[in-house]
């Protein structure tokens, strides 16, 4: 393994640190723990990992880091996955901010505070033992703060919203390591930025949101239909989806098609939320239901237990690389080429536990604030279609890509480009992260303003 180059300077970095901080090398018994990622596609490289544990940490570590001209990364839950991550070689650091936890629910205020390093998991459970609702994504291990400045998808977005339309101020360090609050009073202007574009402009120490009252004391149903795949099932089944008019207020589906063993038989599996009885659920899912499924799973589940369907898919280490697309409309003959192709590439050795998953939310909340209030563009999108490739062997990657690229031109062969900035591959135009040339222009503004030097420049970049 190569020395990195930055290796001789960090004793002046050292000194600058709070005492529970630590500095990781790769030589060190701890890198492979703090530098394992969701996937080892395309993932940074760097040269250290500097484990900071309070704000001053990190303002310290970006202005020593300046000092001495070194590229920085930001890293919570460890599970982005763009491109540009690759350009983070050995003569750059991350900076972790893993420990940096802490969530302070005040339901009477309406309101949560969230570390910088905070995980989806660690706020749910904090938010129930307050009686409390965050908007959170759907995957624990997810670091919350950079999910949510993306936009900031999952289940709860059909009753508060998405993520960003629940950010109310953050604690950001910017490229200079100066700390600055930001909100709709405090640099107003980078506020627009940060809700959707975030990550461009520094670093959220902590993040306020809103809280809200538990719906059904917590306890919320959640299912699982599964029907054996096939073309014409595949057609069937999202007929029905697409005949009940839309997700309603606490409704939230996600489709996979995903091979389960033990015969490992290629699968449409529906993951059912709901906010309420089970009674209200199978009424409100009454037409997937009529469909007879072959696997039917359901209970009242303590909102702490609502994502544990998905902690298997979301397990760090593996080759992921990942292609998505924003829809607003999807038909049934489009997802059926999907599946086709699905079945295909999971058929493979080694690519067996490769999934597509589509998530499909109620909206009509998150219409409520205005595009133009937030950077987030597609508020339009009802689904939000990935296909996550599961493989060991680099050798594969080829074969990926051409399949990757083949489903988003099936997906997207007639209708505008979009994509969550969250699912982004990172070889997208910018137009389909960041939205039309205007808003790009607001944003590159913003740039030259808040980073001109370009520090925040690893995922999904806004370039000038």
């Amino acid at each position: 393994m190569a020395i990195s180059p930055i290796t001789t300077q960090f004793q002046t970095l050292k000194d600058t640190l709070s005492k529970a901080a630590s500095i990781s090398l790769p030589t060190d018994s701890d890198f492979p723990a703090v530098s394992q990622r969701w996937s080892d596609f395309n993932k940074p490289t760097p040269g250290a990992i500097i484990n900071v544990t309070c704000e001053e940490d990190i303002s310290n570590t970006i202005k020593w880091a300046n000092t001495h001209q070194i590229p920085f990364l930001a890293q919570s839950g460890t599970h982005g996955f763009p491109a540009s991550f690759t350009a983070l070689h050995n003569d750059g650091i991350i900076i972790n901010l893993r420990a940096i936890n802490t969530v302070n629910v005040t339901l009477a205020n309406g309101t949560a505070t969230i570390g910088g390093g905070t995980i989806t998991k660690e706020v749910i459970e904090a938010a129930h033992a307050a009686e409390a609702h965050i908007v959170t994504g759907v995957c624990n291990t997810v670091g919350v703060v950079s999910a949510l400045m993306g936009g900031g998808m999952g289940n709860l977005i059909s009753l508060y919203g998405l993520g960003v339309d629940n950010m109310v101020s953050c604690r950001l360090v910017t490229a200079t390591g100066e700390v600055i609050t930001v909100n709709s009073e405090e640099s107003s202007d980078l506020w627009w930025g940060m809700r959707g574009a975030g990550h461009n402009f520094g670093i959220v120490s902590e993040l306020t949101v809103k809280a809200y009252p538990q719906v059904n004391g917590g306890v919320h149903w959640s299912g699982m239909l599964g029907f054996p795949g096939s073309e014409e099932v595949v057609g069937k089944v999202w007929d029905a989806v697409l005949g009940m008019g839309g997700m309603g207020r606490g409704m939230g589906l996600t489709v996979v098609f995903v091979r389960l063993p033990p015969d490992f038989q290629a699968l449409m599996v529906l993951q059912l939320w709901y906010a309420g009885s089970e009674d209200d659920a199978k009424k409100a899912f009454a037409p997937l239901f009529d469909l007879n499924p072959v696997m039917n799973m359901g209970s009242p589940t303590p909102y702490t237990h609502i994502n544990a369907a998905n902690d298997i898919p979301c397990a760090k280490g593996g080759r992921k690389p990942v292609y998505s697309a924003g829809l607003e409309k999807l038909d049934a003959d489009k997802l059926k080429s999907v599946w086709s192709q699905w079945e295909k590439i999971s058929g493979l050795p080694d690519a067996g536990q490769s999934v597509i998953l589509l998530e499909y939310y109620g909206h009509e909340k998150s219409q409520e604030v205005k595009d133009e209030e937030t950077a987030f563009p597609w508020k339009n999108c009802n689904y939000h279609i990935l296909a996550v490739l599961n493989y060991t062997d680099a050798a594969f990657d080829a074969d990926a890509e051409k399949f990757g690229n083949k489903f988003r031109e099936t997906l997207q062969q007639d209708t505008k480009k979009m994509v969550y900035l969250n699912f982004a591959t990172g070889d997208e135009d910018p137009s389909a992260i960041y939205g039309c040339e205007e808003r790009q222009e607001r944003l590159r503004d913003l740039k030259k303003k808040w980073d001109p030097d370009q520090k925040f420049s690893f995922y999904h970049p806004i370039k000038l």
